[in-house]
């Protein structure tokens, strides 16, 4: 396991607080709170290959409430930042079930390109699930519209990448 560090450094807007779950050089987990320091997902990044410079992408919002107001989409934003400024990964990836459509436009939204399409390729409760790999490389990512890929259309403000804290 590990512990979790709550940590004032990583309050961003949308109520978002983000606190150190699990820390290892091949390893990040981050909680996500919001509403009052309540628990709502979990977001990180694994199998982290510094030599290759690539990381395997995961978030899991747990608590269906909060589903649909642009907090998973926020956060994958921040976990890409921290990627690619901080661990300076050149790419990120992530396997998604085929038919969870909700999930593959959020990430082709912040950016993510589907690289292949695998068929049965997972047991999920009792039966082969399709899924599909999309990856962001660190160029994409510098690359994206100044509107909608940080902060959305909001007020049509331009894109302002968060300082290095």
């Amino acid at each position: 396991g590990g512990s979790f560090m709550a940590s004032s450094n990583l309050l961003f807007g949308l109520g978002l607080t983000f606190g150190v779950y699990f820390l290892r050089t091949d390893q990040i987990e981050i909680a996500i709170a919001c509403f009052g320091m309540a628990l709502v997902g979990l977001i990180g990044l694994v199998a982290i290959d510094r030599n290759s410079r690539k990381a395997e992408f995961y978030i899991s919002m747990g608590d269906t409430s909060v589903k649909r107001r642009g907090i998973g989409t926020r956060a994958t934003q921040l976990m890409l930042q921290y990627a690619f400024d901080k661990l300076q990964l050149n790419k990120v990836y992530l396997n998604v079930d085929a038919e969870n459509k909700a999930a593959c436009h959020m990430y082709e939204k912040v950016g993510f390109v589907c690289e292949g399409y695998f068929r049965q390729d997972l047991m999920h409760r009792g039966r082969l699930v399709d899924r599909k790999r999309y990856a962001i490389l660190r160029r994409d990512f510098n690359e994206l519209s100044c509107y909608s890929c940080y902060y959305g259309s909001r007020n049509g403000q331009p894109f302002r990448r968060l300082k290095a804290g």
